[in-house]
């Protein structure tokens, strides 16, 4: 009886673990979705689902303001391309093919391929709730009231959590990692390593340095510095990967 109640109590410790750092998502996701019934009907929830998205994929990340007006006026943008788009089939053929190519071409690159991702969902789910002329002006209503919200959400959440990003704790993270492991490499030369953590710090460094672009596609002071801290542990996971393939061999 001791065992099974202390299982459900670990149970229930490991999935309010998983589910706390998906709660602004659903608090946002929940404030949006009702609002929007209450304000404009059931008619365009779907826009709740996409700025919901476009929330979950972005609220972590450090904002300025011109890079959230960029963001807003791209999203009306995309609005407009998929009204366009549902208009007649010329017109769908044309954009479907136009508007992911320009995008995978802009926002992808080889340390985010899937930069262009957030965006080509937009345009896709807008295409799924067509509206002719006359409703085209209730559903930019809604959207502009979304995206008002997200960007208010989006600058609370960065205010609140400002302390955690400032600096460069990736980079002291994996410096102390990579410490760690080159002293058990040559403490235990036949143990394998694990190799992931410092993998996926690498992997971030190199989005937080594609983020950092500007409209000429070069990369901020700041920018630099996590892509050379992400080109170092790169290189040191290939290193060591190396030596343990040797050990092991």
């Amino acid at each position: 009886m001791d065992t099974f109640i202390t299982n459900r109590k670990e149970t229930i410790k490991t999935l309010i673990t998983q589910i706390k750092p998906s709660l602004p998502v659903i608090y946002f996701f929940l404030l949006l979705f009702y609002s929007i019934i209450i304000l404009f009907g059931t008619k365009y929830v779907m826009i709740a689902m996409v700025i919901t998205l476009q929330f979950k994929l972005n609220y972590q990340k450090n904002h300025t303001i011109k890079g959230l007006a960029i963001f807003v006026i791209t999203q009306l943008c995309l609005q407009f391309l998929a009204f366009f788009a549902t208009l007649n089939l010329p017109l769908c053929i044309i954009l479907n093919i136009i508007v992911p190519f320009i995008f995978i071409f802009a926002k992808s690159s080889q340390f985010y391929p899937l930069g262009y991702f957030s965006y080509l969902m937009t345009f896709t789910f807008l295409q799924l709730t067509p509206v002719n002329f006359s409703g085209l002006p209730y559903q930019l209503t809604v959207m502009i009231y979304s995206l008002l919200l997200f960007t208010v959400a989006i600058v609370l959440y960065n205010h609140n959590h400002a302390k955690v990003e400032i600096g460069f704790k990736s980079e002291q993270q994996g410096m102390n990692l990579l410490a760690s492991l080159i002293k058990q490499q040559i403490h235990t030369p036949n143990k394998i390593l694990d190799l992931k953590p410092l993998q996926l710090i690498q992997q971030s460094l190199y989005k937080k340095a594609y983020e950092t672009r500007g409209r000429k596609h070069i990369l901020s002071e700041e920018g630099r510095k996590h892509y050379l801290f992400a080109l170092m542990f790169q290189r040191a996971i290939y290193c060591i990967t190396y030596l343990n393939n040797l050990d092991t061999n």
